[in-house]
C-alpha cells in the first residue's frame, strides 16, 4: 500500500533548466508537488511561476515572504496535512530522483514497518555526486555516524541529508516539525537525534537513488561534508 505522496521542494535563485528537469524525473512518482520558493530576486520568482504554468496540476507554486531556508519545508507539510497525504518526500532543487526511487522507499518502509515491526521516523535514498558518479561521504561534524544493516538494502542509520528523506506523515505529530532556529545548518541531524530521542530509527536504502550536483565551490551538502 502506497497510499498519496506529496513531495515539498524547496527553491532558491535555482537553474531553472536542471530545475525543470528535475522536476519532470519526480512528476510521474508522487500525487502532489509543493515548490516553496525562497528566491529573493522578484524577476527569478515570475519565471519560475511562468514555467510551472505548463505543468500537471499537481503542482502548487508557494513564494515565500522571505528566505526562510530550510524551515519553508514545515510550510509543505502543513499543506500535506490539509491535503490528507500520507507521506512527505522532502527534496532540494539540485537532487534528481532515479525513476524509480520513491517506489523503493516506500516498498522499504513497507517492509521495516510491517514485516520486521520498526517504528521508523523516516527512509532515504543512496545519495549519488553527478559529477562522479559515486555516494556522498557521510561525515558529519566529525562525528562518528553509525551504521547498521537490516536486510541487504536497507540499512538503519544515525541521520539522513533532508533532500530525499520520506516521511509518514504522522510521523510530525510525535516528532515535530524542522526547527526554524536553526535555517540550514544541521537541521536534518537535530531532527532525526530528535526522532531518535523518541525512539523511533532512521533508514537508508542502499538500491534507491538520488542524484545530486553541486555548485562550484560547494563544501557541505545540507551537513554532509565532503
Amino acid at each position: 500500500m502506497y497510499g498519496k505522496v506529496a513531495a515539498i521542494i524547496t527553491l532558491y535563485n535555482p537553474n531553472l533548466e536542471s530545475f525543470l528537469i528535475n522536476l519532470e524525473t519526480l512528476l510521474p512518482q508522487v500525487d502532489l508537488i509543493y515548490i516553496m520558493d525562497n528566491s529573493e530576486e522578484t524577476h527569478i520568482s515570475k519565471q519560475i511561476e511562468a514555467l510551472l504554468k505548463k505543468y500537471d496540476s499537481k503542482i502548487s507554486y508557494i513564494k515565500m515572504p522571505y528566505n526562510k531556508g530550510l524551515s519553508a519545508i514545515n510550510d509543505g507539510v502543513k499543506l500535506a496535512i490539509k491535503e490528507e497525504a500520507d507521506h512527505v518526500l522532502l527534496l532540494d532543487q539540485d537532487s534528481r530522483p532515479e525513476s524509480n526511487m520513491v517506489s523503493k522507499l516506500i516498498e522499504g518502509l513497507n517492509h521495516v514497518t510491517n514485516r520486521l515491526g520498526m517504528n521508523v521516523a523516516a527512509i532515504g535514498p543512496t545519495h549519488i555526486d553527478k559529477n562522479t558518479g559515486k555516494p556522498f561521504k557521510r561525515n558529519i561534524c566529525c562525528l562518528n555516524l553509525r551504521e547498521k544493516p537490516i536486510t541487504d538494502n536497507l540499512i538503519e542509520v544515525d541521520q539522513l541529508p533532508t533532500s530525499g528523506m520520506l516521511i509518514p506523515i504522522s510521523v510530525f505529530k510525535n516528532v515535530g516539525y524542522l526547527c526554524d532556529k536553526l535555517f540550514l545548518d544541521i537541521t536534518d541531524f537535530e531532527w532525526c537525534c530528535r526522532a531518535k530521542k523518541k525512539g523511533m530509527c532512521v533508514i537508508r536504502h542502499r538500491e534507491a537513488f538520488i542524484i545530486h550536483e553541486l555548485g562550484i565551490g560547494t563544501k557541505r551538502f545540507f551537513t554532509l561534508r565532503i
